[in-house]
């Protein structure tokens, strides 16, 4: 109670101790301290700014980069003529007929060949379009030796190259119209060898189109036929029962081409070489595979002599020749 009765006297700081004078000279010195260092700091980044210190001016020289040289714009008169557009382009390349045949170019000339082939009227008109085995004189008895039905469908098929042997293989897919109005299917080959134009290979042409192998098949006979057709093996026995046993024959169709109609229908058996072929994988040969190819016929008159069938020998290669 005495000390709230007593009245509130002044607050004073206490006074640094009497035995220590020095106090306040410290910090005196450690506010110069910090000013020094603040103008250290200060001046060395004046001086970076800056750049080099005045010492080194003059062993640094200054660089200038020019943004457009130095060059006197020149006056209407000092330019040069103008070039004519047709001085400056590049010289044309060679015409095609300059050109030798090349790969390429044996589409488009077998294109022509064709062309030429199907619209001419005369066997002398064809002969030099053609390669074959035959004399002039069979070629002569044959349907190359007239004119053929007119607008013939024509479309490009397959395009083989041999490098083997040199030559390029053309196919054609052509339909011409029978009397009848409908059109029948064929395929035609072209052969370019080398540098060479090329021909047509009439053989399998003639086989097909030709007749050849339909008046063959036609009639049983003794003489045995090697025909070029499409073929293809069907992977069942036939049941057509006019046939001596034909649980044990399979069938071979020839084709004028692939998915089409067959012309004629030969039988094998699975011991043949046909048969072996089939199950041998290096032959190349597959059920359902339809391939152009070198064929041996015969008629089949000994198994059963009131039953003759269309026999298929051997297939002699894959591909089609003179």
């Amino acid at each position: 109670s005495e000390q709230l009765a007593r009245p509130p006297s002044e607050y004073r700081h206490p006074s640094p101790p009497r035995g220590n004078r020095s106090y306040g000279w410290q910090r005196v010195l450690i506010s110069l301290a910090v000013l020094a260092v603040m103008a250290g700091v200060a001046f060395g980044l004046a001086s970076y700014l800056r750049g080099s210190p005045k010492g080194n001016e003059k062993s640094a020289p200054n660089k200038i980069v020019e943004i457009l040289p130095q060059v006197p714009i020149p006056k209407p008169g000092d330019l040069p003529p103008p070039r004519s557009i047709a001085s400056s382009a590049p010289k044309s390349a060679p015409p095609a007929a300059d050109l030798p045949p090349t790969k390429i170019q044996a589409g488009v000339a077998a294109m022509e060949v064709l062309d030429k082939f199907l619209s001419a009227k005369t066997l002398a008109d064809r002969l030099p379009l053609i390669e074959t085995s035959l004399n002039e004189k069979d070629l002569q008895a044959s349907v190359l030796a007239a004119p053929f039905p007119a607008d013939p469908r024509v479309s490009p098929d397959i395009q083989e190259t041999n490098r083997a042997e040199n030559f390029t293989d053309i196919y054609y897919n052509v339909d011409l119209q029978k009397p009848d109005g409908k059109f029948a299917p064929y395929l035609i080959l072209l052969r370019a060898r080398g540098e060479n134009p090329p021909k047509v290979i009439v053989d399998p042409f003639l086989d097909s189109y030709g007749g050849r192998l339909s008046r063959f098949a036609a009639a049983p006979s003794d003489q045995t036929m090697t025909v070029q057709v499409v073929i293809s093996a069907v992977a069942k026995t036939t049941s057509d029962q006019k046939l001596p046993n034909h649980e044990q024959k399979l069938w071979l169709k020839l084709l004028p081409r692939d998915n089409e109609k067959e012309i004629a229908s030969a039988y094998f058996t699975k011991i043949s070489k046909i048969g072996e072929m089939l199950t041998d994988d290096s032959s190349g040969f597959r059920y359902g595979q339809a391939r152009p190819a070198r064929l041996t016929l015969q008629w089949n008159t000994k198994e059963d002599p009131a039953m003759p069938f269309l026999e298929a020998i051997d297939i002699k290669e894959f591909r089609w020749n003179p």
